[in-house]
């Protein structure tokens, strides 16, 4: 269940980042920064509920590869 809303909704956030690169780059934030910050995050929030380290690995590529 987890990894298909994974899958549906990593998209729509790599959409979203790709929407806010330029004004990001305005404010001196490059997208591969905020594409890092957000996978840190995404991995301690799912290793918070539970996952484990393989699990984040599977889950964060679906996202990778969404990107």
């Amino acid at each position: 269940e987890l990894e298909e809303a994974n899958r549906q909704n990593l998209p729509i956030v790599w959409k979203m980042l790709n929407q806010v690169e330029d004004d990001a780059r305005v404010l001196g934030m490059e997208k591969e920064a905020l594409v890092e910050d957000f996978m840190i995050s995404y991995g301690e929030a799912l290793g918070n509920i539970g996952f484990t380290s393989r699990e984040l690995m599977r889950l964060s590529a679906h996202g990778l590869a969404a990107a």
